[in-house]
């Protein structure tokens, strides 16, 4: 037994999806959500031949359970280990474990065993009114969480990554309600972003490589040009931005220097500094040099060639990604 709810065939199917299309569009523009807006737009030329209601769908995964875990996934920059030892500390599995959680998982077991039965239950296009006014109390009731959202190349890849599989799985599905609910779950959606976070990184990988022949190809034009040009790079676990402020203030009296911003100490933000920056007008360069894990202060020494090094200390705050103080 198949159960159709909200069932018409009053309006052509066409029709009724250039009218979900209209409403949404006019909804986030109103919401002011442009990145939203625009992302709508590119999906919705790859969806319109499929139910537009599976669109709305996988934006509901998105807001219910997809902004956290992407969230988490940005505030450890993309990086396995950090994002691995949030969950050092027990209180840090509440996302899985909240009453919504329990609910969700509840649903599926019981449409499981109706399922079992000969009863099913599908998504569909006539589901779109009340859908519709889920995705309009989530996005409202989301709109802080959205704003923190930093979107950069990365992260609207991973964004649209994550949407697509969310998408296709519950097209292969033929929105079957058990396949619904178990997209819906925070642990689900978290195996998803982590495998569209692991994508991103391999790309990125294929970037910084390139980026990082470019930077060092101009640091040693640069420091060919004049001997008395120094590189001067300043690590440890803590101090180093007051160490590049103070250092940069007292050879400033008598050199020109460039000093990174405040807030970058990855390799890719260096070189892509050193890159856009114009090193002629310089006498000497402070980097400050940030690490995770063993092997990125010799990847960043590699590049940008400092002559001199600073240490400022260390500290057991980065154990959880070097894995012991004598890594570090």
């Amino acid at each position: 037994m198949h159960l159709d709810l909200y069932s018409s065939n009053m309006v052509h199917r066409d029709e009724l999806i250039k009218l979900q299309f209209y409403f949404f569009f006019y909804f986030f523009y109103k919401l002011k959500f442009q990145h939203l807006f625009f992302l709508f737009y590119s999906l919705f030329a790859f969806v319109y031949n499929y139910y537009m209601t599976y669109l709305i769908f996988v934006l509901i995964i998105f807001l219910y359970s997809g902004v956290t875990v992407f969230r988490l996934i940005q505030l450890k920059e993309y990086f396995f280990p950090s994002i691995f030892s949030h969950f050092d500390y027990p209180s840090s599995y509440i996302i899985f474990l909240r009453r919504t959680e329990f609910l969700l998982w509840g649903l599926w077991f019981l449409f499981v065993l109706l399922a079992i039965l000969g009863i099913t239950l599908q998504i569909n296009d006539n589901w779109f009114i009340p859908l519709s006014i889920i995705l309009i109390i989530l996005t409202i009731k989301r709109k802080e969480q959205l704003k923190l959202i930093n979107y950069t190349p990365k992260a609207i890849f991973i964004l649209f990554v994550s949407f697509l599989i969310n998408y296709r799985l519950i097209q292969y599905g033929e929105g079957n309600i058990t396949v619904a609910l178990i997209l819906l779950t925070t642990s689900f959606q978290f195996c998803v972003y982590l495998f569209s976070t692991y994508l991103a990184n391999l790309l990125t990988k294929l970037y910084a490589n390139i980026l990082y022949k470019k930077t060092e190809k101009k640091i040693l034009n640069w420091l060919n040009k004049d001997k008395n040009r120094k590189v001067i790079g300043i690590t440890g676990s803590y101090g180093k931005t007051s160490t590049k402020e103070i250092l940069a203030q007292l050879l400033g009296l008598k050199y020109k220097v460039l000093k990174s911003p405040k807030r970058l100490n990855a390799e890719i933000g260096l070189s892509q500094f050193i890159l856009n920056s114009d090193l002629e007008n310089y006498e000497i360069i402070i980097l400050e040099m940030g690490a995770r894990k063993t092997g990125e202060v010799e990847t960043m020494v590699n590049i940008f060639h400092p002559q001199i090094a600073f240490l400022t200390g260390l500290a057991p705050q980065h154990l959880a990604t070097f894995g012991s103080l004598e890594n570090v």
